[in-house]
């Protein structure tokens, strides 16, 4: 004999379940695409490439955090931009280094640095970001701007949204 067991329902880690729902009050609606690594629309789908085609250490809170972190320094009126107003046919847009930071200063408010790092091609930036997240770093293209836009990004008021 053979059965085939309905599936009812299915595990989704609770972490998860906290990030799905700060995605959603913050208007986002979170996909999983085969297609991509991440993009944002601007009408508010954000979309992440699946578990199976990331890199081991990636997480949902972990990509949605650096997303979060694109927003807030490229400011409020980016959310109707797609890809929060970066050309990614372009070479670095400096902007993501003031990210990094912003995401770095964020994350040492609860000892996250390392969980909440960026898995891709920008780790060896934010590596690199010391103690002070808005410290010189030497060798990077831009610190000039890359250092007043993550210390103004860090002056986020969440409760005006300004």
């Amino acid at each position: 004999m053979s059965y085939e067991r309905p599936v009812e329902s299915r595990y989704i880690d609770p972490v998860e379940l906290v990030w799905f729902a700060t995605g959603r009050r913050l208007g986002l609606r979170i996909r999983r695409n085969p297609t991509i690594f991440s993009a944002t629309d601007g009408t508010g789908l954000l979309e992440f490439g699946p578990r199976d085609t990331l890199d081991p250490d990636d997480t949902l809170a972990q990509m949605l955090f650096h997303e979060i972190c694109h927003w807030i320094t490229n400011g409020e009126r980016t959310f109707t931009e797609r890809d929060w107003g970066f050309d990614l046919d372009a070479d670095l847009d400096w902007r993501e280094h003031a990210c990094l930071r912003l995401q770095a200063a964020l994350a040492d408010e609860h000892g996250l640095r390392a969980v909440l790092a960026p898995t891709s091609q920008f780790r060896a930036y934010y590596d690199q970001v010391p103690v002070d997240p808005f410290g010189p770093v030497d060798g990077w293209p831009h610190e000039e701007r890359v250092v007043p836009l993550a210390r103004e990004a860090s002056s986020f008021d969440q409760s005006t949204g300004t």
